[in-house]
């Protein structure tokens, strides 16, 4: 029984591929980091086989790493985004009445303000 052969890309074929998808054609150094050790917020790695002392990508492989990379880097930016908005949006119940103590002093050191 013959298996069906697929096209497996070289690193120098990822990087061109990527270059076609985004624009930005990417060494292939960084190609091959990206095989080597995790990158982007969740760590994901390039899946490649070496054969012959050459490394190698299966295109469905190359296309979930790439999907993935987005979709991280989209969830990233909209927990990022939450943080800060709950951050100006937090303020304890003490800090609603009373204000900031520091921009109370400086008002004062201005002579704006009450003295009280």
């Amino acid at each position: 029984m013959l298996q069906e052969t697929r096209k497996l890309l070289t690193i120098s074929e990822v990087a061109k591929e990527i270059g076609r998808r985004t624009g930005h054609r990417p060494s292939t150094v960084t190609v091959w980091r990206w095989s080597a050790k995790s990158v982007g917020p969740k760590g994901r790695r390039l899946p490649a086989k070496r054969y012959g002392g050459r490394l190698y990508v299966d295109p469905a492989d190359l296309d979930r790493f790439v999907e993935g990379l987005q979709q991280d880097h989209i969830d990233a930016d909209e927990e990022q985004k939450s943080e800060s908005q709950k951050l100006r949006m937090t303020r304890s119940r003490n800090e609603l009445e009373n204000g900031s103590p520091t921009a109370k002093r400086r008002l004062r050191g201005m002579g704006v303000g009450s003295n009280d």
